[in-house]
């Protein structure tokens, strides 16, 4: 069994790669910012290659410019890169944004809207939701970006403390995440 369950996991992390290629190659074209969410959290950030590395947190940004959530990837790439006018602008648009909106359940949705009516259709809907579920429970917010950006030294700034204020007023209100509205609580 070893080398056959080796060989099964070894072709679904090849079938998996392969949907996020392609989910990834769809995206790099599209202006619908739901596609392109999905494919940012199934790449990931910085992206695994392939067809992942033609997207980029501030294109996201830029198809959901209302949305706190990608804004909230690009402070992380800001971060990374020591870019400060990225960081101060990330937080800007996090704090002055309409809404925080993870759609964390948006693939279940679509699974739950194409079940069929039968038992075997709404077990197999049931069946792929979980595992949706699972797959996006599984990716997580840079959430750490956000906490680091607003942590006791920076808020010294008068600037800083009023755009990390205006963040987390984003989260914490504005969020369809307990998760989001957690963390602009305590950031707050």
């Amino acid at each position: 069994c070893k080398e056959a369950c080796v060989s099964a996991q070894s072709k679904r992390l090849e079938e998996s790669f392969e949907l996020t290629q392609q989910i990834a190659r769809h995206a790099a074209s599209t202006t619908d910012p739901r596609i392109y969410a999905l494919a940012v959290k199934s790449c990931g950030l910085p992206p695994i290659g392939g067809s992942c590395a033609l997207l980029s947190a501030a294109q996201w940004a830029h198809l959901d410019a209302e949305n706190a959530e990608p804004w909230l990837f690009v402070l992380d790439d800001a971060t990374r890169r020591k870019d400060r006018a990225l960081m101060d602008e990330s937080l800007h648009r996090i704090g002055t944004a309409a809404h925080f909106d993870e759609r964390f359940f948006a693939v279940t949705g679509l699974i739950a809207e194409h079940a069929g009516e039968d038992d075997l259709g709404k077990l197999a809907a049931h069946v792929l939701a979980v595992e949706a579920l699972g797959v996006r429970g599984a990716q997580s917010l840079p959430l750490d970006a956000l906490s680091n950006a607003c942590g006791p030294a920076a808020i010294r700034d008068a600037n800083r403390r009023q755009e990390c204020d205006a963040a987390a007023a984003t989260l914490a209100e504005r969020s369809d995440s307990l998760l989001a509205a957690s963390i602009g609580a305590s950031v707050g």
